[in-house]
């Protein structure tokens, strides 16, 4: 079932762009800070490295970081982006050809990496390697989708990302979509390109996903050796619940203020009670009656209720 490597290569040109990384890294790097040791040098693998852009920034936070990738294009761009990092054309399941055992704080694993075009013996073989360049009390974070989600509420398009050639001429769109086809699931890569006239052309990048919930990866991840496994939502340390749906949560904030409250104020914030959850659509009822909030704006004392990311 190892797609992953054809996948990834047919998609290189727009990785960077399919990656955000900048708001990926800016969501990130604090997380996987915490916990880290803060005396001696601290050794990271970033073991789905890609375009080496998380291994530069860690590097450049004083950490000894080594990238590895399974697909060789990747690595051959990280390494023409950042000359001075250290990177390998090695898979999961070869980690130890990039780090010695038990020589790791922390490995990372992102980007759906771990799920992405593996069959399930494959997975426990890579998390076996994960495990095996570990330093004793070293920390695995892996981020997957939560495909339980994908299966049971139908979930289907990601955010759409834009992204422009190498060479500044027309631009590309891209949205991701997950396909349940019943036995499994397929993720593919719509990829909607503007060339430098105007015309637009549209191709489907297409990969198998292993059909894992946590239910099942909590277990492996037992029978490979981790322990003190949690679960976050996000990268704020959300609650993780699986199948949860936007439920409205009624949160009076301080609108004593002569003007009351805008949604221009109020959207994207942390809820303090919503498990690091944040708006993102709100109601109002008072004197104006219930709204969709955008230009409104209501009087003090407006009761409000708020939708939160799931």
């Amino acid at each position: 079932m190892a797609v992953e490597g054809r996948f990834l290569q047919t998609i290189a040109p727009y990785y960077d762009a399919w990656m955000d990384w900048d708001r990926r890294l800016a969501e990130e790097i604090p997380f996987l800070e915490q916990g880290l040791p803060t005396r001696g040098p601290v050794s990271i693998l970033d073991a789905a490295c890609g375009t080496g852009h998380r291994v530069r920034a860690l590097a450049d936070r004083g950490y000894e970081v080594i990238g590895a990738d399974g697909e060789s294009t990747l690595v051959d761009r990280a390494r023409e982006l950042y000359g001075d990092i250290e990177v390998y054309p090695v898979s999961l399941a070869e980690l130890t050809r990039a780090a010695k055992p038990g020589s790791m704080n922390l490995v990372v694993c992102g980007g759906n990496a771990a799920v992405l075009g593996r069959s399930r013996a494959e997975l426990e073989q890579a998390l076996s390697r994960m495990f095996d360049v570990l330093a004793p009390g070293g920390r695995l974070v892996m981020e997957m989708d939560n495909l339980a989600k994908v299966v049971r509420r139908k979930l289907r398009f990601l955010p759409l990302r834009q992204g422009r050639p190498a060479d500044g001429a027309g631009e590309w769109l891209l949205l991701g979509e997950y396909e349940w086809n019943g036995t499994g699931i397929l993720y593919h890569l719509l990829v909607f390109r503007r060339g430098s006239g105007g015309e637009w052309t549209m191709n489907v990048h297409s990969s198998e996903v292993l059909s894992l919930e946590h239910s099942d990866l909590v277990p492996m991840l037992r029978e490979t050796g981790f322990n003190d496994i949690r679960l976050y939502s996000d990268y704020v340390g959300g609650e993780f619940l699986p199948l949860e749906k936007r439920q409205p949560t009624v949160w009076p904030p301080d609108c004593s203020g002569a003007a009351g409250c805008s949604w221009d104020q109020m959207k994207g914030v942390v809820h303090p009670a919503a498990s690091g959850r944040r708006v993102v659509r709100a109601a109002f009822q008072g004197r104006c009656g219930w709204r969709w909030t955008g230009k409104y704006r209501c009087p003090p004392g407006t009761r409000w209720m708020w939708f939160f990311t799931g």
